[in-house]
Order: C-alpha cells, then structure tokens, then sequence
C-alpha cells in the first residue's frame, strides 16, 4: 500500500506500530545487554579476583565495550525515530498536495458547470431571439397577406360599385329618353286627335252649309270647291301626323330593345365580376437549393414537401394573375412555374422561368397566362449561382417564400 493511497489515520497507524517494533527491539537489546553486562562483570570479578590488576583492565575494557554497545544502540534508536518522522512529514506533505489536487480539481469543475450553465442561458437566448425573430416575420406576412387581401376586395368591390354606379346612370338615362319619347308620343297623338276632331267637326259643318244654300246660292259651286281643298289639306294634315305617329311608335320600341341590351350586359358583368373570384397560394422552403437532387424544394401546409407529381392542387378551370418572390439571402437563381393537368397528367410551363438576379425579391402582376384545365402547380428550381461570399453549407443555407396569385375560369354562381 503505498502513501498517496492511505488515509492519515492508517499512516499514523502504521508509523505507530513501526515505532512500537523499535521500542520492543530496543528494550530486548537492552535487555540482553544487561545480561552480557552481568555476565562480563561476574567474569570481571571472578577475573579480578584471581588477577587484580589484569582483571581492572579487562573491566575497564568491557566497560568501554559496553558504553560503545550502548552508544550505537541509542544511536540506532534516533536514526529510527528521525526516520519515522521524516516519514510522518512526507505524508503530511502528500496528504496536503492531494486535497490542493482536489480542490484544484473541484474549482475547475465548478468553472466548467458556469461556463456549460452560461452557454445553456446564451444558447436558449438565442432559440428564444429566432423564435421570436421568425413570429415576427410570419405575422409580418400574415398582414401583408390579409393586407393584399383587403386591398383586392376593395379593388373589386370599387368595381362592382363603378359597374353599378354606370348601370343606373345608364338605366336613368335610358328611362329619360323614354320618358321624353312618352311625352313626344302623348303631345303628338293628342294634337293628332285634336285635328282629326276639327276636319270632322268642319265637314259636318259643311255638309250642313251644303244642304242650306242648295238652290238659293248662285255660287253654289264654287263653295263646294272651296271646302271640297279644305277637307283635302286636312286629309293630308291627318296623314302627316298618323306617319310622325308611326316613327315615335318605332323609337319608342328601339329604345325599349336598348334597354334590354344594357340590361342583359350589365346581368353578364355583374356575374362575371361575382364569379369569377381571385385566391393566393403560400409556398415555402428552408434549406441549400439544389436543382440536382432536389428539383421541387418548395412546400405549403404541415411542410410535406412537393415533387414532380406532387403540387398545389386546382380544382376548376384557372388564370396565373402574377406571383412574388422572396429570399433571405442574396443569390442569383432560376424558377419555373409548372402547370399538370388531372386529364392527361401532362406538364405545360405556365410562363418564362422567374429570375432572382443577386437579389432578395421580385414579383410581377402582369402575367396574366392560362386559362389552364383543373390540375395542379409545382414550382421548381433549375440553376442556382450563390454569392461569391457564401462559402459554406451553413452559409448557403436560407429561406424562400413565393406567393401565386389565380383568378378562377369557371362560373361559381348567377344572379338570379
């Protein structure tokens, strides 16, 4: 068992026990010492006896013997104890460096629990500023969204309200005429009647002149002939204002064929404006774009992602009003819209591929193409040229948005 892995109280133990072995071994050799002293000094008194003076000097030499005996066992026993507590100060030593170690090593893990604590706080910092960063810009087109939305039903019912605005100006106007063409018709019969009463109430008057002066007048004929050109202007007064009859009759039913036209046009656009709604699409994609591997990036909903034969799908018959694009990186890149319709499954690109050039965005309005039989849309991505800056796939990687923009080619609903 070595020191570095004893506790302190088996090393005192231990250097206890060492110093017990000493003391025993010690007191024998003392003990024997003794003996041999009491041995030698019987000798020496038995020697001395016999020989005085060689026996004085043999004692005197053993005594000698005996200090030197003596002095190295003392000697032995110092050197030992020495030992023991040079020993004793050496695990001292090793016991004070291990709990420095220790407490070295408890201060560097403590260090790391406040370094790994604050980089857990800094990293959930940053988790909660994307989360809050990406809310952010999903309300932000959520608004815009709702916002275009607004603006569009504005712009149609503006519409609806100029369509209407002219359909009863029209249908005033219409009925103004009318209302004249009426009054021309009432005046016209009435001075009509009113001369047909005159040329009939003037021949009766003539008649009856003709009766009273038969026989009596000698210019008998000529008031005959006098009345006879009266009755015929009248004749032909009657006959010009049966024709102006005839012509405001014809007017007046022209104008009534007029206002069943303006009706039935204004019946067609109110339908076509109430039928014929716009909508949006939202397509989405987050990643490295790769034209090779990964032709239809772009996905809407739970993120289930499009494919070739996977798009949005359109129910009736549609026109491809205008789109917008955005990014959150600056590249350059090339997109087609794709249209593939349920009949055939036959794909027909809808317009010239859309072109991001070293930018974050663009749009259009004026596309316009279709209409295109019910089906669905993809969009797909065929080259891509990023920054000279981006380096790195963590560096290529961003975000893209697209919005599409339909109008419906199909009736939904008429007027009734």
């Amino acid at each position: 068992m070595s020191y570095n892995t004893m506790s302190l109280k088996q090393l005192i133990a231990v250097n206890d026990g060492r110093l017990n072995v000493l003391d025993a071994s010690f007191s024998a050799q003392v003990t024997s010492v003794a003996d041999d002293f009491a041995t030698a000094r019987s000798a020496v008194d038995t020697s001395f006896a016999l020989v005085a003076t060689s026996v004085a000097q043999d004692f005197v030499n053993a005594r000698s013997a005996v200090d030197t005996s003596f002095a190295l066992v003392a000697q032995d026993f110092v050197n030992a104890r020495s030992a023991v507590d040079t020993s004793f100060a050496l695990v001292e030593q090793d016991f004070a460096t291990a709990r420095s170690a220790v407490d070295t090593s408890f201060a560097l893990v403590a260090q790391d629990f406040v370094n790994a604590r604050s980089a857990v706080d800094t990293s959930f910092a940053l988790v909660a500023q994307d989360f809050a960063t990406t809310r952010s810009a999903v309300d932000t087109s959520f608004a815009l969204v709702a916002q275009d939305f607004v603006n569009a039903r504005s712009t149609v019912d503006t519409s609806f309200a100029l369509v209407a605005q002219d359909f009863v100006n029209a249908r005033s106007a219409v009925d103004t005429s009318f209302a004249l063409v009426a009054q021309d018709f009432a005046t016209t019969r009435s001075t009509v009647d009113t001369s047909f009463v005159q040329v009939i109430t003037a021949i009766g008057g003539l008649t009856d002149q003709i009766t009273a002066i038969i026989g009596t007048d000698a210019s008998l004929n000529d008031l005959i002939q006098t009345n006879i050109l009266d009755i015929s202007a009248n004749a032909a007064l009657l006959a010009s204002n049966e024709q102006a009859l005839t012509a405001l009759t014809t007017t007046a039913n022209g104008n009534t064929s007029r206002i069943d036209t303006i009706t039935t046009g204004f019946d067609a656009s109110l339908n076509d404006i109430r039928s014929k709604m716009c909508f949006t699409h939202l397509l989405e994609f987050d990643g490295v774009l790769d034209p090779t591997n990964n032709p239809y990036p772009f996905s809407a909903g739970a993120g289930v992602p499009s494919s070739s034969t996977l798009g949005i799908p359109i129910p009736m018959r549609y026109k491809l009003l205008g789109y917008a694009l955005m990014a959150d990186i600056d590249l350059s890149a090339n997109f087609v819209i794709e249209s593939t319709t349920f009949s055939d499954d036959s794909s027909t690109t809808l317009f010239e591929p859309v072109y991001l050039a070293n930018a974050r965005h663009t749009n259009s309005f004026d596309v316009n193409s279709g209409p295109y039989d019910a089906g669905y849309v993809n969009i797909a991505v065929t080259s891509v040229d990023y920054n000279t800056s981006l380096v790195t796939t963590e560096a290529k990687y961003g975000r893209y948005r697209i919005a599409l923009y339909f109008q419906s080619d199909n009736t939904f609903y008429t007027t009734p």
